[in-house]
């Protein structure tokens, strides 16, 4: 499956509370590719987001913590799928190198991006049900 595909299939909406919730839960610190230390002004980020403009030309990253910890109730659920957990915090949470992550659970490395994006609708459909039950 080719990235384009998998960026055409995944829902944006919920890719971005995702990366809200891995932020929030994080602690919004650096992640595994960045170095929280004077290096880090001469190392290149992995993260998009993350430029290495100065302070006052950098584009805030604003957290939402009451979304993420509606997000964490839903994918901590019980009846939440255990793979489909384990992929997504792999992926958004621990930032794991998909290599990894595919060992780990049993994917194909050429269905990793196919089984991110079925994870990701699985959670779209349960925020759906979260807010339709809760008054």
């Amino acid at each position: 499956m080719s990235s384009d595909l998998y960026a055409a299939e995944l829902d944006h909406v919920t890719h971005d509370r995702l990366k809200n919730w891995a932020r929030c839960f994080r602690g919004g610190g650096p992640g595994p590719s960045t170095c929280g230390s004077a290096e880090g002004q001469y190392r290149r980020s992995l993260d998009p987001e993350i430029t290495l403009a100065p302070r006052s030309a950098r584009r805030a990253i604003i957290l939402d913590p009451e979304d993420a910890e509606t997000v964490d109730r839903v994918i901590r659920g019980q009846t939440f799928p255990v793979r489909e957990r384990a992929l997504i915090e792999a992926h958004y949470l621990h930032q794991e190198r998909f290599q990894k992550t595919c060992r780990v659970l049993g994917i194909a490395f050429r269905r990793y991006e196919e089984a991110v994006a079925g994870a990701v609708l699985v959670v779209r459909n349960r925020l759906a049900l979260f807010h339709d039950a809760t008054p």
